[in-house]
């Protein structure tokens, strides 16, 4: 057992802080207090603080529902005392936690315990839109993480005698709410727990309410801003991802696939570029999103071929975890009969090497079709060196699926 309940008639007959506080501020806005308190019993059960917490004697209050309200009430008592009996603007720390619970709940005690040692040890002053870990192991629930917020239903500021404090009520957050919140700001977690119906009640054992929003995030940012900025005249239309045969669609093929982008006057040739590979499947913020890259190819004219070529690399991608970069190389294996046998991976011609996500960033991929013989030339020398002789072609980048080879395998020379 971490806590005691001992009476609080000693803590209020010979302090007028906390007779202030608890039996003329709290009753106003509780109803009827307890007359038992809850203290931590051995400083060593708290990782931060303990021997300061158990000599401060603060505590937690248990506030059972009443005609008028149907929630537990825990607050604090003690982070809002005087240092030193001393008089000011402010008491003490100059707040107290709050937590509006649906039922009674031993587990959110300690909670507190932690969170006053945490304050004692360090004198962090936490305030509005505060996060930080739960520091107590939660495994049985998505909440990790501990989000702060003055309650908008109560005073913003009560007076002591010794000076001011105000009420922080305390929600639980999930890992990807946080991460949410670190990307923005606490401020779009807040309003969407206020959506919940329970809300200003906390439900520790609720389901996460930004699921998958990174994922979310990536595919408008890449597909309504990168891309579009890139391609004047990007289509809103994508040929989608279909799952290997036999398969589950998982969420990574269904948001994966390949736009078609027709030729403008300012370029006269037909762009693909996959999108899906840099979506954030585990919703966390990295130094790549995804797999960290998309592929892109231009030919002269629309071409199925492509498409395929492209489908196909994105299947094996998701179904390996295998990735590409550039300068790397591999084979059709398609059983076509153009004089591509291969594919050579570079960096984007006249186009940004990477892209930035807000979760993370993105390497432009060109695919090159490539002959047998020019696939022998790069493993004898260097992808880049065939990449040079590439670009010598007629129209390049533009990529002609039926172009003759480049390089003459007998003797290594360009044609």
């Amino acid at each position: 057992m971490l806590f005691k309940q001992s009476s609080r008639n000693h803590l209020t007959s010979s302090n007028k802080v906390w007779q202030e506080r608890e039996n003329l501020i709290y009753q106003s806005l509780f109803g009827k207090m307890p007359d038992q308190i809850f203290h931590p019993i051995k400083a060593e059960d708290f990782a931060t603080g303990g021997k300061l917490l158990v000599a401060s004697h603060a505590g937690v209050l248990e506030i059972p529902p009443s005609a008028e309200r149907n929630h537990w009430t825990y607050v604090t008592s003690g982070m809002s005392n005087p240092f030193d009996n001393t008089k000011g603007e402010i008491s003490g720390y100059g707040f107290e936690f709050l937590v509006r619970a649906p039922a009674q709940s031993n587990w959110l005690i300690p909670v507190f315990f932690n969170l006053m040692g945490y304050v004692l040890e360090t004198g962090y002053h936490l305030d509005l839109g505060y996060r930080m870990p739960l520091m107590l192991d939660n495994s049985k629930s998505e909440i990790k993480h501990l989000l702060f917020w003055p309650p908008e239903d109560l005073p913003p500021m009560f007076q002591l005698q010794s000076g001011q404090f105000k009420l922080l009520e305390v929600f639980g957050i999930t890992e990807a709410e946080n991460d949410y919140a670190n990307l923005y700001s606490s401020e779009p977690i807040y309003q969407k727990l206020k959506t919940l119906p329970s809300f200003p009640v906390a439900e520790m054992t609720r389901s996460c309410l930004v699921e998958n929003f990174l994922l979310e995030e990536a595919w408008t940012e890449r597909e309504d801003v990168l891309y579009p900025s890139l391609f004047s005249n990007m289509t809103k239309e994508i040929c989608v991802l279909e799952s290997p045969e036999g398969q589950d669609d998982p969420l990574y093929w269904k948001c994966a696939g390949v736009f078609e982008i027709p030729p403008t006057s300012e370029r006269n040739y037909w762009t693909y570029i996959t999108s899906g590979m840099s979506n954030p499947f585990d919703n966390r913020p990295e130094e790549y999103s995804g797999y960290g890259f998309e592929f892109h190819m231009r030919v002269p004219e629309k071409s199925s071929e492509v498409m395929r070529i492209l489908m196909n690399l994105m299947r094996y991608v998701l179904q390996t975890g295998n990735i590409f970069d550039a300068g790397h190389r591999v084979p059709l294996n398609s059983g076509s009969d153009t004089p591509l046998q291969a594919l050579l991976f570079t960096d984007p011609y006249g186009l940004p090497h990477t892209l930035q996500l807000k979760s993370g960033k993105i390497q432009l991929l060109e695919v090159i079709g490539i002959t047998k013989e020019e696939y022998e030339y790069a493993k004898n020398n260097s992808s880049e060196q065939l990449y040079q002789n590439l670009k010598k072609l007629p129209n390049f980048p533009m990529e002609y699926i039926a172009r003759n080879g480049y390089i003459d395998n007998k003797n290594g020379q360009s044609m």
